[in-house]
């Protein structure tokens, strides 16, 4: 494996990060346009996130003197407006991303490119905020805020990722 592989590998995740911003930028915007303004000032956090770590990575990659190239991404688009469909395709989103940084932090690791693998950390650390503030909001929407005896939230361990 070349160093060319992991900046391929971190363009794609810049890439990933792009579509989950515009997903998040149109959720609010459906829910604005629905008068939901809290969860429309939720899904315009959860985009600016998106976007501060795509900085992280082109400033990154910048550092390592590479060129981020990530490809021409398919705009996302918001046809129906079911908010718990669009929340789980939110999540499925963030499990996409989790899963390519954990393929990205192995490829890294098998290289041992342990400056990557440090900020990869970084980024881990930040998904998993993404994913409970997802996790804590959906579960208020669906009145699931009761602590089960494991001290968690019920429902949370559907969507355990990472």
């Amino acid at each position: 494996m070349s160093a060319s592989r992991i900046v391929q590998e971190l363009s794609t995740q810049v890439e990933l990060e792009y579509l989950s911003s515009q997903r998040y930028l149109l959720l609010s915007k459906g829910c604005l346009n629905r008068n939901m303004d809290h969860l429309s000032n939720f899904f315009q956090t959860r985009a600016q996130e998106g976007v501060t770590r795509m900085a992280h990575l082109f400033h990154y990659m910048k550092n390592i003197g590479a060129i981020p190239c990530p490809d021409e991404a398919e705009q996302p688009h918001l046809s129906e407006f079911c908010l718990d469909e669009l929340f789980e395709q939110a999540l499925q989103g963030l499990r996409l991303r989790l899963m390519h940084l954990s393929q990205l932090k192995r490829t890294a690791q098998e290289m041992g490119d342990f400056s990557t693998m440090a900020f990869l950390q970084q980024l881990f650390t930040q998904y998993r905020h993404e994913r409970d503030c997802m996790l804590e909001m959906q579960q208020q929407r669906a009145g699931i805020n009761l602590p089960s005896p494991s001290g968690r939230a019920r429902g949370s361990s559907v969507y355990e990722t990472a």
